[in-house]
């Protein structure tokens, strides 16, 4: 009977401990860990690679389509992109309609911001070609990235009765916005935009060649921020 008892409550830890897998990431859940059960994460002034991606035009170019159709392709298009940034360490923060925020998290360890960067890089590369293999009617769908690095306030934020752990502050606000930047913002440099926007600080953390690459300077008036400067491919 207690072997019975054992491995029952065994095999509920184990669902436990997926169903909250599933709903919150590992540097969030280690945090509360620290905090205790009975309060709230304690802040924290950390500086992150921070990740906003959104599908392009999704909500228009699905308004004919089956319920069931889209549920499918907001299912593949999240975990086109959920896989890489898990691979490469990143940890997801929430998923907001079509979109996507997620962060690296940094130490302070030398060379460990040029280490994140060039994974977070990789990670949207690979996540941009694997979101144009899905098609709605015969056209693939074209995802936008946006990333930045720099300090953010981390914790649980919400209401007496409800929070959630995540990262707030200017720097999340400028990684949102490169993502959402339009042609039309644009002030300075070729209006056309890439799929992957990268600010001044997370290009000066590259290595040359990746440098190289998002060679394409821009100027645009972001909500909010005012002027900021983007690089694309």
């Amino acid at each position: 009977s207690a072997s019975h008892k054992t491995s029952s409550l065994s095999r509920q830890l184990a669902d436990d401990t997926r169903i909250l897998h599933a709903y919150t990431n590992e540097y969030a859940l280690s945090r509360r860990m620290q905090s205790g059960g009975d309060h709230q994460t304690a802040y924290s002034i950390d500086r992150a690679v921070i990740w906003f991606s959104d599908i392009v035009d999704f909500t228009q170019r699905t308004l004919n389509t089956a319920p069931d159709r889209i549920a499918d392709i907001v299912q593949r298009f999240f975990n086109a992109q959920s896989l890489p940034i898990l691979a490469r360490g990143g940890h997801i923060d929430k998923f907001i309609g079509d979109g996507l925020m997620a962060f690296w998290v940094l130490s302070g360890k030398s060379d460990e911001a040029t280490r994140e960067c060039v994974k977070a890089l990789r990670a949207a590369e690979e996540a941009v070609e694997a979101v144009s293999t899905i098609k709605v009617g015969n056209e693939p769908l074209s995802l936008r990235i946006g990333l930045h690095v720099g300090l953010v306030l981390s914790g649980d934020f919400g209401s007496a009765t409800r929070c959630q752990f995540t990262l707030i502050g200017r720097e999340v606000n400028k990684a949102a916005r490169l993502e959402q930047l339009r042609s039309e913002d644009v002030i300075e440099g070729e209006a056309r935009l890439g799929e992957i926007r990268i600010s001044r600080e997370f290009l000066d953390e590259l290595g040359t060649l990746d440098q190289k690459r998002f060679k394409r300077r821009h100027f645009a008036r972001a909500k909010n921020l005012g002027e900021i400067e983007v690089f694309t491919r």
